[in-house]
């Protein structure tokens, strides 16, 4: 009868222990499932990330790009500014001397 009852204990006991075996199993292999999706959406983060800091990069070099353009802009339309007040000046010149020899000198 002692034997009956140890065999019970020892039956529910590897029951037990079989049963707690089994979820940790689970959670192990849960767990192992969570970890691969966690690296998953690491490696989508890394891109998006690489991706934005080209784009910053990209934006920076263009930026420069664009203020040098704009400093060649104004560099030339100052150019014309300086050759368009030159030649109204020599209009100007050219007209005073053509009225200076046909006025007539007063004595």
């Amino acid at each position: 009868m002692a034997d009956a009852i140890v065999y019970d204990l020892l039956k529910q006991l590897a029951s037990i222990t079989t049963q707690q075996a089994k979820e940790e199993i689970k959670l192990i292999v849960g767990v192992d499932e969570e970890v691969q999706e966690l690296k998953h959406k690491l490696r989508i983060i890394q891109v998006m990330l690489d991706n934005e800091e080209e784009r910053q990069l990209k934006q920076h070099v263009e930026n420069h790009w664009l203020a040098q353009l704009k400093d060649a802009y104004y560099e030339m339309d100052d150019v014309l500014d300086s050759w368009n007040t030159a030649r109204i000046k020599l209009e100007i010149e050219k007209e005073e001397g053509k009225s200076a020899d046909s006025t007539p000198l007063l004595l």
